[in-house]
């Protein structure tokens, strides 16, 4: 084998290298975003220390469905997760957009503020 037929092989090994190592990072990192969508599904309590009594649960499937529950009302919506972003869709196409915390997530309501969700329920 000459020199040029070698470092044709080279390159070509060196190739297949790259290829299987962008193969195996794309493996990881679907893995780690449907890793993602199951460690949010569970149950998640309002924490507010402003408003005593009143109780509002939101309860992720792993179907993407999920359901708001207050006392007064019970809205079904789909999520989803984007990054460190959450999405809860009504079924009428308004969308709320949240943040993903260390121990749930927040929502911002308009005229409403803040709602803090924490899981209280795998």
């Amino acid at each position: 084998m000459n020199e040029l037929q070698k470092g044709e092989q080279n390159a070509s090994m060196s190739l297949m290298r790259l290829i299987l190592i962008i193969f195996a990072f794309f493996a990881l990192l679907l893995t780690a975003s449907c890793g993602e969508r199951q460690d949010m599904t569970g149950t998640y309590r309002h924490v507010s220390d402003s408003v005593p009594g009143n109780s509002s649960v939101i309860i992720l499937e792993n179907n993407n469905k999920g359901v708001w529950e207050t006392e007064l009302d019970r809205i079904n919506f789909t999520w989803s997760i984007h990054g460190d972003k959450i999405r809860l869709e009504k079924n009428s196409g308004e969308t709320i957009a949240g943040e993903i915390t260390e121990h749930g997530f927040q929502i911002e309501l308009l005229r409403a503020g803040t709602f803090f969700f924490q899981k209280i329920k795998p």
